[in-house]
């Protein structure tokens, strides 16, 4: 064998590695008769015109630490992401991939019932994650509720033949108004699939 061909050969194994990791670490679910439940999502229904999901965070944790001499409130959920938006709060978030069938159209839609809400005179800590655009950039104060939306789903796209969307909720959004945290006990989505052009 070339080296060349044990170079290409390398790195497509590689590259299957990884993409293999990436829908294992973000739980894909299916369409289709089955029921997945973890931690925090489970499927309440799935068929062949739609999949529906509940996400049930739980107990969100909270801690305060200081940034820069101020005291600011740090959520997080186990084994779950946040958000890294520069320069906004950052907050939990939870995203599942969902297969789709190739050739539907997406509509997406949810609901969740009230929000707790929690008065606190304490801010969310800062997303300061530095990229190469937004180093030199200030900070400007936040002027509306974050996230804000309760849940979205990403556009489609496509891994190794399989198309994908990217369904995320965020169980706690902050008010800047009124100092307050919004926390939805559970969310329910649903991806459905319609005759549409995808």
């Amino acid at each position: 064998m070339s080296k060349a061909h044990y170079f290409a050969s390398s790195i497509s194994k590689l590259a299957a590695a990884i993409i293999f990791q990436l829908v294992i670490l973000c739980n894909p679910v299916y369409s289709g008769n089955q029921s997945i439940q973890n931690s925090h999502v489970s499927i309440i229904s799935s068929n062949s015109q739609s999949i529906s999901l509940i996400f049930e965070p739980g107990d969100v944790a909270v801690e305060q630490v200081v940034e820069d001499g101020n005291a600011t409130n740090r959520f997080s959920l186990p084994n779950e992401g946040h958000t890294n938006d520069y320069g906004f709060p950052q907050l939990p978030s939870v995203t599942r991939i969902v297969v789709v069938p190739p050739s539907a159209g997406l509509n997406f839609t949810f609901e969740t019932g009230e929000p707790r809400i929690v008065q606190s005179e304490t801010p969310p800590m800062i997303c300061k994650e530095a990229q190469a655009s937004n180093i030199d950039r200030s900070i400007p104060a936040l002027a509306s509720t974050y996230p804000p939306v309760v849940a979205q789903m990403s556009e489609p796209f496509i891994i190794r033949g399989v198309r994908m969307v990217k369904v995320t909720t965020y169980p706690v959004r902050f008010d800047p108004k009124d100092n307050t945290y919004m926390h939805y006990d559970n969310i329910e989505t649903e991806v459905h699939f319609t005759d549409a052009e995808p």
